[in-house]
């Protein structure tokens, strides 16, 4: 079947009950000739294309689908849809920001003072792409170099949960051990991770976030706000339906969204900065949501712990824009993540297997 019949059949007032995805089915195609390694490879691929193993070059974005297509398929799509709102290249600024994940490769992040495999929580990336992972396991942080091999190691003594970016060269992370309940700052000096500042809670650590002079911190059903020198300022948030209904945390850019994930429900919460519930995401794919990260960019990206998939969402959290990746590209257990702009990678922890996975994207 040609698209000219398609376009017959679309005009048929019976047929619009029709999904437009069956439609791009029977249509035939070209592949587009754009070399994936090319720097002029685009970032805004037409979804339906893409769907069917096609690399084409999107031309219109519709806001009601959250979709890109290209010159083709956006006929298709005005003729079924044609009340919905798109926008053309020339209005790209309406355009979310996409991530399109290209390649994956997996590190073991294991060394021979291990005391057994690594159980990762957390992963950060400090200036000149120095990398960190939190082990659980072994009680220690290990800075990785650019080909993600382990060059050196801090021991924490208690098994740390999260960490999150201070300086550009220290991190702040989150250490759990029986009545031990700390945020240990780490640094790098000359190549060395080196032990800093230290401050005791009361109550579980679990997640951390910073914002210019404020720590943020889960302890499982709740999320606190507390000053650089661990003086309470207050608490944001609670959710006591659950031990792990306030997992870990991340700050928008611009400081006024705060974004929590509920493990215990499979929820995104995104809050004002004063706690109040602005938007909560859920999706059927998205289970046991963990690990949360924002970009520089405001893209949204949170892990699914059961679900092992990797989610982008828009800027607010409340629409999925897109799945990154999935237990088809080897995620199994990912409890963190972390986008390195520099070398346009993806890098996610996981608890399971004890390896980072490195995704290169565009």
């Amino acid at each position: 079947m040609n698209i000219l019949n398609i376009e017959v059949i679309i005009k048929v007032k019976s047929n619009r009950i029709h999904s437009l995805n069956s439609i791009f089915k029977m249509a035939t195609f070209s592949q587009s000739t754009v070399d994936k390694g090319s720097d002029s490879f685009t970032d805004f691929c037409c979804s339906p294309c893409k769907e069917h193993n096609f690399d084409q070059w999107a031309e219109f974005y519709c806001t009601n689908c959250q979709k890109c297509y290209c010159a083709k398929c956006i006929n298709l799509h005005s003729q079924l849809f044609g009340k919905h709102v798109t926008y053309g290249r020339g209005d790209t600024s309406k355009w979310p920001v996409f991530i399109d994940v290209f390649t994956v490769k997996g590190y073991d992040v294991g060394i021979a003072s291990d005391s057994s495999s690594c159980h990762i929580t957390a992963v950060c990336v400090l200036s000149h792409d120095q990398i960190l992972v939190a082990d659980n396991a072994n009680e220690c942080v290990k800075l990785l170099d650019l080909q993600y091999q382990v060059v050196g190691h801090c021991d924490l003594y208690t098994h740390p949960r999260d960490m999150c970016l201070i300086t550009p060269s220290e991190v702040a992370v989150t250490v759990n051990k029986d009545k031990t309940h700390e945020v240990q700052f780490v640094s790098v000096n000359v190549g060395q991770l080196v032990k800093g500042m230290k401050l005791q809670f009361q109550h579980e650590c679990y997640g951390i976030a910073h914002d210019q002079k404020d720590l943020y911190l889960t302890t499982g059903t709740a999320l606190y706000k507390y000053s650089m020198s661990g003086d309470l300022l207050n608490k944001l948030y609670e959710k006591t339906s659950g031990k792990h209904s306030v997992l870990k945390c991340a700050v928008s850019p611009t400081g006024d969204k705060i974004f929590v994930t509920n493990g215990d429900h499979h929820k995104v919460l995104t809050l004002a900065r004063d706690g109040t519930v602005l938007f909560t995401f859920t999706d059927p794919d998205l289970k046991w949501p963990c690990g949360i990260h924002v970009t520089a960019q405001g893209q949204v990206l949170v892990c699914g712990g059961t679900s092992n998939n990797l989610m982008q969402l828009d800027g607010e959290g409340r629409k999925k824009l897109a799945t990154l990746a999935t237990n088809r590209d080897g995620l199994s257990d990912p409890k963190s993540v972390f986008y390195i702009r520099s070398t346009a990678s993806i890098i996610m922890g996981q608890y399971a297997s004890g390896k980072i996975l490195v995704f290169k994207v565009q």
